[in-house]
This record gives structure tokens, C-alpha cells and sequence, in this order.
């Protein structure tokens, strides 16, 4: 038998007793791959290497496969969208932001501790005149309940493990303003989720954080992919006259038919507002 077909043979009959993972599949596969290459240039006289040489062979190198996470995770979302679209999916003023991936990388660095408590949560409180007071600006993420916000800035903090955002998956969990300082650069505010299960004081606590709050400079106002964006959320933001980003949130769990939907809903409403206070790019995540 051959070495590229005791090589094929392998990859199938060790898949099919082991139920493999696919990771494992494509580690097989690349190991096939690397022995067709090699018997390709193998001389044409003398003793043909084993299997078993090859894979014992210090100077075989079996570079591992990047997973799909991996693969994604400097990848803009809308990008895999366009490819889908014959027409612009955002017109070329509409897609101001195009960090570098050495640029994502260094914003990374943000959000990892350097040493303890340069990052942590320093209020919670339902008062603005409670809140803490400071020289740093701030970010404000709001949604309905149970849209995930508290677990994205949990994800934004997993290189921080002394700060601890509670996170749960009961619709109206976050009660309260939480203030999470990052370093000496800026504040994220987690506010209540509005809708289900909101709390009896949202209006005071969070109207009050939205007209008042001098340090806020931005609001993510956050959605989930797989339902429409909420047209009088938007209209009560631009009430506020304030900067505010709308962020797409469990783009995993949507097909990409209904993933381009609320991405033209997005920008339906902001043709309809007409206003500069709404960023122009949406921001998907999963």
C-alpha cells in the first residue's frame, strides 16, 4: 500500500471509530496533506520513508489550524455581510471607523491589569447625585433587559480578574448605575435594562444620568440581532441630544438574511432622524 494511501485510509477509519472533533478532522486533514506533499517530492529511487518516519521526523513541522474564533477575531462582521450585496452595504462616509489590527491589539491592553484594582468597580448606586465624581469621560451602555449588557463588559474585563460584573440571565437583573473605571483613561456605566422586569425608579435613575451625567461623552445603545430595532428607542435617545452608537448584539444566533434586515432597519432610522447624534456604523457582536 502506499504512503498516500495508508495516509487516507488513516484520516477516514480514525474518524469514523473516534468520532473526532472537527478540530481534530482538520488536524488529520492537514497531516494528510503534508505527507501527498511530501511523497511528491520524494526521490523516485531508494527506500521511501514510513508513515511512521515522517511523523517522528523532528524537522516536520504540522502547523495548527486557526479556529473560526480565532480566524474572526479581528474581523468585522459587516464585511462577511457586503460580500453578500452587489450595492454598498454603508455608503464610504458611513464607515469611518477601520481600526488596524495593531490598533485592536493595543486597545486590548486597556482592558488588562497591570497591577491590582487599576481597573474595578468603584460605584453602584440608583442617585446621580450619588455617583462618583471625577475628571474621567464616560461610556454608558443601555438596552433592554436582558439584551446582554452586563455580559459584554464582562467580556471586555476577562483580563481583569479582580473586577467581578454580575451577570445573570434573568431579564431585569442590573438594578442599579454601575461605574467600572479603566485605569486612568475612561468609566463604563452599566445601567437597568428598561422593558421587562424593569425597575420601578428607571425613569429618575436613568433620564436623570442621561440629561445630568457632565463625563458621559457616549451611549451604546444595544440591541439583540434577533429582534427589530426599536425605532422609539432611538427617538427617546435623540430627545437626549446626546452622541450614541446602536450596537447589534447575538449576531450568532441569526442567519445572515435576518443579520442584513436589522442592518437595513439601522439605517433606516437614521435616514429618518437625520440627526449627527447617532454614530453612523453599527456595531455587531456576538
Amino acid at each position: 500500500m502506499s504512503l498516500l494511501s495508508t495516509a487516507c485510509n488513516l484520516t477516514r477509519r480514525t474518524a469514523a471509530r473516534h468520532g473526532l472533533s472537527p478540530k481534530e478532522k482538520h488536524r488529520l486533514s492537514d497531516i494528510f496533506t503534508l505527507v501527498r506533499e511530501f511523497q511528491t517530492s520524494a526521490p523516485a529511487c531508494g527506500q521511501k520513508p514510513t508513515f511512521k518516519t515522517i511523523l517522528n521526523d523532528p524537522l516536520v513541522h504540522i502547523p495548527p489550524r486557526i479556529s473560526v474564533s480565532q480566524a474572526d477575531l479581528f474581523c468585522d462582521p459587516t464585511e462577511k455581510l457586503q460580500k453578500l450585496l452587489q450595492t454598498p452595504l454603508f455608503d464610504e462616509n458611513e464607515r469611518p471607523y477601520r481600526p488596524l489590527v495593531d490598533e485592536m491589539k493595543l486597545a486590548q491592553t486597556v482592558f488588562t491589569s497591570e497591577r491590582p484594582r487599576d481597573i474595578r468597580r468603584v460605584e453602584s448606586t440608583i442617585r446621580i447625585e450619588k455617583a462618583p465624581i471625577y475628571n474621567l469621560p464616560e461610556v454608558a451602555f443601555l438596552g433592554r433587559s436582558n439584551v446582554g449588557k452586563s455580559s459584554m463588559i464582562s467580556c471586555l474585563f476577562h483580563k481583569a480578574p479582580f473586577v467581578k460584573v454580575p451577570v445573570s440571565s434573568t431579564p431585569g437583573f442590573t438594578k442599579t448605575l454601575k461605574f467600572y473605571q479603566v485605569k486612568d483613561y475612561f468609566t463604563l456605566v452599566d445601567m437597568p435594562g428598561y422593558g421587562f422586569n424593569q425597575p420601578h425608579y428607571f425613569r429618575d435613575c436613568v433620564e436623570n444620568f442621561l440629561r445630568h451625567r457632565q463625563n458621559l461623552v457616549r451611549t451604546f445603545l444595544m440591541f439583540d440581532m434577533a429582534s427589530s430595532v426599536g425605532l422609539e428607542d432611538c427617538r427617546i435617545m435623540e430627545e437626549f441630544k446626546l452622541p450614541y452608537a446602536i450596537m447589534l448584539n447575538k449576531i450568532d444566533l441569526v442567519k445572515d438574511s435576518q443579520r442584513l434586515e436589522v442592518v437595513g432597519q439601522v439605517r433606516t432610522i437614521r435616514d429618518k432622524f437625520g440627526s449627527p447624534n447617532c454614530y453612523p456604523q453599527p456595531f455587531l457582536i456576538r
